[in-house]
């Protein structure tokens, strides 16, 4: 409760000139949750800053706040050739719509892709992804099972310390 005091400030920060405090109030602003979903227009045009950390930092920020309003802006960037955007935007756009079906197997899709990919970057977040999901056993269970049995272990090992870390 007392964080979301800052939520004006925060907003204010998301249209920073600086890429790093853009980053940075996007985060605070997940971090106070709920309280922060006033800041969710000024979130969903930092979709478009010219930052690859900032967009990322955005799409991540709309799905955990699971911001309704940002779909049609995530739609879009699912589509793209960016496979780090893709993982995020699919990510979101399950978070925000945990009954649509289609969109959560393009997420837990665009996951396992992430897992298998040879860019450790992509690897964690896939990872994280994962854990952060919310996803029903019943979605993820067989993707989950058919990427791990190709999976390099060190990948399968990033897997279980973002789990076990979630779990704390």
């Amino acid at each position: 409760p007392k964080a979301a005091a800052a939520v004006d400030v925060l907003t204010g920060l998301a249209s920073d000139p600086e890429p790093e405090v853009r980053l940075q109030a996007l985060i605070a602003l997940v971090l106070i949750g709920d309280p922060a979903k006033p800041a969710i227009p000024v979130i969903i045009k930092a979709l478009s800053a010219p930052e690859l950390g900032v967009r990322y930092g955005a799409a991540f920020a709309l799905g955990k706040l699971r911001a309704e309003a940002a779909s049609a802006d995530l739609q879009k960037l699912v589509d793209t050739k960016d496979p780090m955007m893709h993982l995020i935007a699919a990510w979101a756009l399950a978070r925000i719509h945990p009954d649509d079906i289609s969109a959560v197997r393009r997420a837990i899709d665009a996951i396992v892709k992430g897992l298998e990919s040879d860019n450790a970057q992509l690897s964690r977040t896939a990872a994280r992804a994962l854990a952060e999901g919310n996803f029903s056993p019943d979605a993820m269970t067989p993707a989950i099972r058919a990427a791990l049995a190709e999976l390099d272990p060190t990948v399968i090992d990033h897997v279980l310390m973002t789990v076990r870390s979630e779990e704390h």
